[in-house]
């Protein structure tokens, strides 16, 4: 195989490229690296109604292939007739399924989460209907009106070792008084992940206006949620700046804690969205370079990510 980080190169140069997100076959021994991209016509702020999602693949993490469009957006009419956003892949055997967000048009632009499903090496089939609607209930909230954008994306799975239930989690709008960013949660009601049971927002220790890309690891008897934080209601630089911070409990239910005395990785090192998944020997995680850093807008290599003692990341990979 020629070296292939040409292709990775050539996407970046042609593509806006943000959220991005691994899913190692363990049959193949292949990484699957899905990213969003959009061309790099026009300024980057509108590449979010452009939006589709590519596919790369590997056999060692650091080389990859171009495999093309993954997802585009669907004809009028569908759940992603705008475009496609960020997802999550489950590979099982010779099963690939992606749950991505779909942002379609009505009076605004609304999110949903999709599922497309691939045996093999086939492309992936889209079902007709967002296995997960937007909707207000159990704490959620859909409206758009007061000055926190409504969220209902970035879906992403996880399996609980102990109980072998599917649990989703996604960002969303929370309602109360002060309506904030949080974190949503679903469970599948069977392992086809077609059909969810959704749950009450996760109750976090902290509050922001913003979450995006949040994700569940369980591991060694607890669970861990990674998520992109912003806070455009505080003053501080450290405070209201883009940020990746985990949390842990000992069950999805809670109580939910710090795992650590601060951020994985903070506004100071321009990187955001980051997600982690588990690699053939460790956990890994990807991201993308904000729009401060000499690289806006390509995806960062494979970092590792420890979780004993405490969480920790490691950012030379990516500085």
């Amino acid at each position: 195989m020629t070296d292939a980080r040409c292709d990775l190169e050539a996407i970046c140069r042609n593509f806006y490229t943000w959220d991005n997100w691994i899913a190692y076959d363990e049959v193949a021994e292949t990484y699957h690296r899905y990213l969003l991209t959009a061309p790099r016509t026009g300024a980057p702020e509108g590449r979010h109604t452009r939006a589709r999602i590519r596919l790369a693949i590997s056999s060692c993490g650091t080389r990859w292939r171009d495999r093309g469009e993954a997802l585009i957006p669907g004809p009028p009419g569908s759940p992603d007739d705008v475009a496609v956003w960020t997802g999550t892949t489950v590979i099982r055997e010779h099963r690939r399924d992606v749950l991505y967000t779909g942002v379609s048009q009505g009076s605004r632009l609304w999110q949903s989460i999709c599922l497309a499903t691939a045996t093999g090496g086939g492309p992936l089939d889209k079902r007709p209907s967002p296995v997960l609607t937007a909707r207000d209930e159990l704490g959620y909230d859909t409206g758009d009106d007061d000055g926190v954008v409504m969220a209902w994306r970035d879906p992403h799975v996880a399996r609980e070792p102990a109980t072998g239930d599917w649990h989703m989690v996604f960002a969303c709008k929370r309602a109360s008084k002060a309506p904030r960013g949080a974190v949503g949660h679903a469970v599948a009601t069977g392992d086809s992940l077609e059909h969810w049971e959704l749950c009450g927002p996760l109750e976090l220790p902290e509050r922001f206006s913003q979450v995006e890309v949040p994700s569940l690891v369980f591991a060694g008897g607890a669970v861990y949620c990674f998520v992109s934080t912003k806070d455009r209601d505080r003053d501080e630089a450290a405070a209201s700046g883009s940020a990746w911070r985990v949390y842990a409990a000992p069950s999805v239910a809670g109580p939910w804690e710090r795992a650590a005395d601060g951020p994985l990785a903070g506004p100071s090192d321009a990187v955001y969205g980051a997600r982690p998944f588990h690699g053939p020997r460790e956990l890994g995680a990807v991201a993308f370079y904000a729009p401060e850093h000499p690289r806006a807008f390509t995806p960062t290599p494979i970092a590792p990510l420890s979780l004993s003692p405490r969480p920790a990341l490691d950012l030379g990979a990516w500085l």
